[in-house]
């Protein structure tokens, strides 16, 4: 899927929006792939507003994207859930 796909998605899921930034960072000399919660909203408009001011004043190398989710759900059960994918070329 494409990016304005999983935003859509991600906006239209469950009743609550999240926002995750992941990125690279160095910990102790080496470098990790980190994934973090930065943004929580019931409004679907401002996570929208939001993930587009995040996504503009992004730093090189890190990444944000949108996730609705539902309440009291395991979200492993569901088709698209709050993920973020770093490979081992983003470590290198």
């Amino acid at each position: 899927m494409d990016r304005e796909t999983l935003i859509e998605l991600g906006l239209g899921g469950g009743p609550l929006k999240l926002i995750l930034r992941g990125g690279l960072e160095t910990i102790e000399g080496s470098k990790a792939g980190v994934v973090t919660v930065v943004y929580a909203t019931m409004d679907r408009r401002k996570a929208e507003q939001r993930l587009e001011e995040l996504t503009a004043a992004a730093a090189p190398g890190q990444s944000y994207m949108v996730y609705g989710v539902p309440l009291d759900t395991d979200l492993t059960t569901l088709e698209y859930y709050p993920s973020v994918a770093v490979t081992r070329a983003d470590l290198e």
